[in-house]
Order: structure tokens, then sequence, then C-alpha cells
């Protein structure tokens, strides 16, 4: 396989179209400075592996891979209200030789039959109303690449990764090396787990419109008007300015901000030590932190991983001046001292509370911007201050007591572990027999084996739909009648929708929230919901924990050098998926009433799952055996986890009781929107119909 052609276009120096016939065997470049040599090398390299500057080039998109002129000429349009299409990059690779079957088709930039690779690097769809809204308010400056995508494919039209590309390319350049720091990788992760897509492109912009600011600057022109008076480079402009936006730029920005748990004083130490303290309190606050983390530090994580960023409190610590590293320790959810639930922010204002206390965040001394106060204070406590608070959690003291060894064969993630997991576990365990014929899955497979991806999505799929039978026929059997009718909309024609069925209310918004769809009604009569996918990468039907799933596989995967057996990934993925989901269900059901009458006020359905993934608790453990009089081991796995009991039928009342009800439901009409549009009798219904569903989703 060799390749025979390269046709690029609007990627970096060159502008529009641009073509270049290669010859068998060596080919050399010859050009002068800035011509575009070592732009052809890296458009090469990185339609072949999709990287460039060593990183993956779809987290670092940024304007400056796109050519000045057509990035120019798109803004002037933009300027002058004139008609415009968004700038994009293609590079084509034309292939020859043998093995190219899979690679041929017409999916190139001239329709002809041709076996090839095709990178772009194009403006995103799905963000059109949101890009048009922008450009209304005349707030684009620079090219919005928050708002672009990669597509990478063959000229058949089917996606590729690298692993699936023959031909492997090495780009080798001094001078382009870029180091990030290990806790930036980490808390960068721990930031993009907790946002959602609308929210990165909401920070993609204010991160654009403060590099704008930062040119628009009277004396950054002022200066840069000295600077090109005097600088000679090729003819070219030169200026102070800002590094262009790429799609994480601004993540790169903010985590340089983020301070260390470590690092607690502004104040002058020495002061602190000598006049208040009478100890070395940084050395003591390290050993704090390390009593606690002592038994995890065989794990991945770093130690900061495992304390929480914003204050976690007690009230009843505060109100006598006191708080502890336990409080900010993610394997407690409980004070030690009074067993009552921690804190973690304002009740008033909902606003979470950095760890590291300043005047920006605080008003008064415990007291919240909000006027919030922490504690209860009056001038009788100030003198009790001094006391000693007595552990009263036997956990917390076994813990402490360094009789807790964890070794490596716990799969731990911070936001999922428990202390009393670790310690007094009620588990669910399963044993599994590692035969060495079977195929064993690496991290590369995991990420890029399509064949693995859509296996464990199957999976997952049979799963959850073994879980929602068993809720339906078990659980909530005799509410299929007002399932069906909250699913399909189901009413009179001239009446108003029947009072909803708390119980029907908790599974349909439950089953809506699992799955991440968009409307909790059926968008068909069918409602079938797809059992294969047909990505590359970790994806789940149950989407809702698709990141805290992953997390866990990829830590087992990253523990076994040669890869593990997949009936182990799928064992652990199907337990969790259980788990998470029934928890889910339960916490749906206790507040659906609360959610009806109350109208989303105070309580949603959103909470209501982020409720439910700080609350679920899972630890995966595992251990490897020889087996008597055979040469293959045994690898055990059991999954830790509680034992969830709920109430969870109280203080639901389901209003259809009676069959005259049921039997009611059965002769009501659907009106789904979309039936309402084409149905031109009940057309007039639409806005009533559209307000019901507003209101419910």
């Amino acid at each position: 396989m060799k390749i025979k052609k390269v046709k690029i276009q609007n990627f970096k120096s060159f502008y529009g179209e641009f073509d270049l016939e290669l010859s068998e065997g060596m080919n050399i470049l010859v050009g002068n400075n800035e011509a575009g040599k070592s732009t052809i090398l890296e458009a090469i390299h990185l339609a072949l592996t999709g990287l460039l500057n060593g990183r993956q080039i779809k987290n670092e998109l940024t304007q400056y891979y796109f050519n000045n002129r057509v990035v120019g000429e798109y803004l002037t349009k933009l300027e002058q209200r004139q008609s415009h299409e968004l700038p994009y990059i293609l590079i084509e690779v034309y292939l020859s030789g043998d093995d190219i079957a899979l690679f041929e088709g017409n999916g190139n930039s001239n329709r002809a039959k041709e076996s090839g690779i095709a990178l772009k690097i194009c403006f995103d769809e799905k963000y059109q109303a949101e890009y048009e809204q922008l450009v209304s308010k005349g707030d684009v400056k620079t090219l919005p690449i928050e708002y672009y995508d990669l597509v990478w494919s063959t000229f058949a039209r089917e996606i590729i990764t690298p692993k699936s590309i023959p031909l492997k390319s090495a780009m080798i350049d001094s001078s382009s090396n870029r180091y990030q720091n290990g806790s930036d990788v980490y808390i960068s992760r721990i930031v993009r787990d907790n946002l959602e897509p609308e929210d990165i492109v909401d920070i993609s912009q204010a991160h654009r419109k403060m590099r704008d600011n930062f040119m628009g600057s009277e004396s950054i022109q002022k200066i840069n008007a000295k600077i090109q008076e005097t600088a000679v480079l090729t003819g070219k402009k030169v200026e102070l300015s800002v590094e262009l936006l790429s799609k994480n730029a601004w993540e790169n920005s903010l985590v340089m901000f983020i301070t260390s748990i470590f690092n607690t004083f502004i104040l002058d130490i020495g002061l602190f030590t000598k006049l208040i303290f009478g100890i070395d309190i940084v050395k003591f606050t390290k050993k704090s932190i390390w009593s606690l983390a002592e038994p995890l530090a065989k794990h991945k994580y770093p130690i900061e991983s495992w304390f929480y960023q914003n204050l976690r409190w007690c009230k009843r610590c505060i109100s006598n001046g006191y708080h502890s590293w336990l409080h900010q320790f993610k394997l407690l959810q409980k004070c030690s001292f009074h067993n009552c639930d921690l804190i973690d922010a304002c009740p008033k204002c909902n606003r979470k509370i950095p760890f590291l206390l300043s005047n920006k965040q605080m008003g008064e001394p415990f007291t919240c911007k909000c006027s919030y106060r922490m504690g209860d204070f009056n001038e009788s406590l100030w003198s009790t201050w001094n006391r000693k608070s007595q552990i009263i959690d036997e956990a917390t003291l076994l813990w402490l007591s360094s009789k807790i060894h964890l070794d490596d064969r716990y799969l731990l993630v911070p936001e999922m572990s428990n202390i009393n997991l670790l310690v007094k576990p009620i588990s669910f365990f399963l044993k599994v027999r590692a035969h060495q014929d079977e195929k064993l899955v690496s991290i590369d497979d995991f990420y890029f084996e399509k064949n693995i991806s859509k296996y464990l999505y199957r999976k997952n799929a049979a799963s959850f739909h073994t879980l929602d039978r068993y809720i339906r026929k078990k659980l909530i059997n005799h509410h299929y009648q007002c399932i069906r009718q909250f699913e399909q909309l189901l009413k009179n024609e001239n009446d108003e929708f029947p009072e909803i069925c708390p119980i029907a209310y908790a599974y349909v918004n439950w089953k809506k929230g699992v799955l991440k769809k968009e409307h909790f009604y059926r968008d068909t009569m069918r409602n079938k919901i797809p059992l294969i996918s047909g990505r590359y990468g970790y994806e789940l039907l149950t989407a809702s924990i698709t990141e805290e799933l992953k997390n866990i596989l990829v830590g087992f995967i990253m523990k076994e050098e040669k890869g593990v057996n997949i009936k182990l990934l799928e064992w652990i993925q199907e337990q969790c998926t259980y788990h998470f989901c029934l928890n889910y269900f339960f916490n749906c059901l206790l507040f659906s009433s609360c959610i009806l009458k109350q109208r989303k006020k105070t309580l949603s359905w959103d909470k209501i799952l982020k409720k439910t993934k700080e609350e679920f608790k899972l630890v995966v453990r595992y251990t490897e055996k020889q087996a008597v009089g055979r040469l293959k081991n045994i690898l055990t796995l059991e999954i830790i986890t509680e034992n969830r009991k709920s109430s969870y039928f109280t203080g639901n009342i389901c209003p259809n009781n009676s069959t005259r009800k049921k039997r009611a439901i059965s002769k009501m009409e659907s009106f789904i929107p979309l039936e309402l549009a084409i149905d031109g009798t009940k057309r007039k219904q639409i806005n009533y119909v559209r307000a019901y569903i507003n209101k419910h989703d």
C-alpha cells in the first residue's frame, strides 16, 4: 500500500485546493521557507494518525490550523452581513497497491471511484441554531471553533481509526514537544465529567470573548503598532496576541488556577506556627491527609483525588469552631463525630463554597454571601471551642487504625467508593474462569475495536431490558394502564389529560433519565430501542452512567498488562448497570409524588439522578488462584455494594385503582405531537399538548 496523491484544502498555508502527485520510491520536497513543506508532511501524518504536535486533533481544534486568508474572508463577509460559508479543512490521501479494497469508494471531493482516506474539520450542523443566535448578536470576532467537529473516514464512507489504517506514520520534530502535568490531566477529566456539551460550548464562547477583549484593548493596539514598525518576518504581520481558541483552550487556562489542597495558607506560616498553633501546621496537615489516604496508596489516583475541593461541613462541628479533613474525605458521607449528613453547598443559594475560604466566597465569618450562616453561634460557645471531639463511627476508627490494607486487587473510583464497603461490606460475587485460549481485551481494543464496543453495547442493552421487565412485571405490574396512558399521551379528544399516576410518572421518567431520551413520551408507537451501536469507542444504551462504568472498566484493563477476558468486563458492566438503575428507580418512586405536587419548583428528575450518582457506592474486588490439577487460573470477581431496601410505594396513591378507570384508559386516543401535526382534525389541540409536555419533560 502506497500514497499516490495528497489533496489539501484550507490547511495552514494552503489557500483553497492543493494537489500533490507522489512518485514511486522516495520523494523529496524542496522549497523556500514557509512554502508549505512541513505543512504537507503534517497533513499526511494527520490523515493517517489523527495526531498533530503529538496530540489528538479532535481535542485540539484551533483557528491556527485554518488558512488565514480563508478565515479573513469569512469574518469580513460576516461583518458586512453578506452570505457566507463556514471555513473547513479537508485532507485527502489517495492510496494504491495491495489491501485497498476496504478504502475504495467515491467519498472524496472529486466523487471519483478511488481508494483513500479523508479527514475533514468542519462545522457541526447540530449547533446550527446556537450559531445563528451567536451571529445575530454580532459576537463573532474569530472562528467559532467550539462548534466544529472532526469527520475521519475512508472513501467508502466508513468511519476510521488509527488501528484500522495499515499505513503507519511517524512525524519526528523535536521543536513540537509539549508536556502536560499529570494533575492537569486528572483535574481536566474531573471538570469534563461534570459538564454537559452545552456547558463546554458556553465556556468556550466566554473564553473567546476574553481573547477578543484583549486584542481590542487600546494599549495592546499601540504596542502592536510599535512591534510592526521594527519587526520584519518575510513580509508578514507580527503582533502581540493570545493563543487562538482550541476546543479545550479554556480547560488549559482554568486548570492553572486550581489550587492544591496542600496549599492551605495565604498568611505568614511562621506567624501561625509560633503565635497561634504552637505546631508546624503544614506538617500536621499533611500527616492528617496521609493517615486517611495511606490505605489507598497503591491505587492509580493521586492523593488529591480522594478529597473534595469544595467545602463539606457538619453544622454541629462548625458551630463549635471545628472542621476536619474527615469531612473532605470522599469515602465518608456522614460526620464521623456526630453521625449526621455533611453539607456540600449553601442550603439557601445552593452555591458551592471552595475549601480555601476567603472574602470572595464568604461574607462575614462562617457566613455565605447570601447571608446564610454555616453554624449556630453565640457568645457562650466561644469559651468551649477548645474541647476535643470524639470519633464515634466504627468504620472510621477501623480505617484510621492502620489495620486496613487495600492491595491493587481493588477497583476503586473516588466518587463511587465508601469506607463501609471496604471495612464491613455486604457483597455479591460470581466466579469466572479466564481461559487462555479466549481473546483478551487490551486498552486499545476497548477504545478502538468496533466488535468489542458492539458486544458491550448489546450486553448493556440486554441488562437494561432484563431489569426493565423485572420492574414492570414484579414491582409495578398493576400499573400497566397508568404507564400506557402517560407514555402514549392518552386522553379523550375534548377532555384534559387525566390525573397522572405517581408510579407511572416515576417509571416513565426513570427510563427517560437512564437512556437520556429527549422526551418522556413515546416518539413512535413501537418505541423500539436500538440494540446495536455502530460507533467506535465505549458507548452504552444506559447513557447516563457511561462515564462511571468506563472509569471502572478502564481501571480493570490497565491493571492487567496482557489484557482481561471480555466476559469479566461484561459481568462488571452488567452488575453495575443493574444496581445503579434499580437504585435510581427506587429514588424516582420515592420522590415522584413530590415532583407532581411541586411541579419541579424545588426538585427535578435531573437532581434525583445526580443524588443517585452521589449515593451509589460500589467497589470491585478480584483474586486469582491456581486451580488444583490445572494449568489455568481461576479469577474470582466480587461486586461490593450496599443492599438497598426502600419503602418506595409510601405516599404514592394511584388514581386509577378502579376497574372502571382502567377500562376508560383503554378507550382513549393518543395525542403524540407528530401525529397531531399530521392529523388536521386534532391540530387545534397541539398547543395544549405541548404545554402539557413542557410541564413534565
